[in-house]
């Protein structure tokens, strides 16, 4: 869901204002309720998760703690978000 949220929201955190926060989270709803979107959602992460799980798995990590842990969440950000420009 995570992964979701970034490909369709981007970094930006959820916002203070509640008509904004609203705004964001109509989004999400409407692309999980849509099948056909939010099959092609997945499909687009799909070969990115894969990446990143098998270079996890790879260090002996196993799936059920690597969707746990700090390394595998921030991998499967900077995949979805692409590289950061610094300022």
């Amino acid at each position: 869901m995570a992964a979701l949220r970034w490909q369709l929201l981007g970094d930006e955190r959820l916002p203070a204002s509640p008509k904004k926060a609203s705004e964001q989270c109509r989004r999400l709803i409407e692309l999980v309720w849509e099948p056909g979107k939010a099959e092609q959602a997945v499909l687009k992460l799909i070969p990115t998760l894969t990446e990143i799980i098998g270079k996890e798995e790879a260090t002996g990590v196993p799936l059920g703690e690597m969707v746990r842990n700090r390394r595998f969440a921030d991998a499967v950000r900077a995949a979805v978000l692409g590289p950061r420009v610094s300022a």
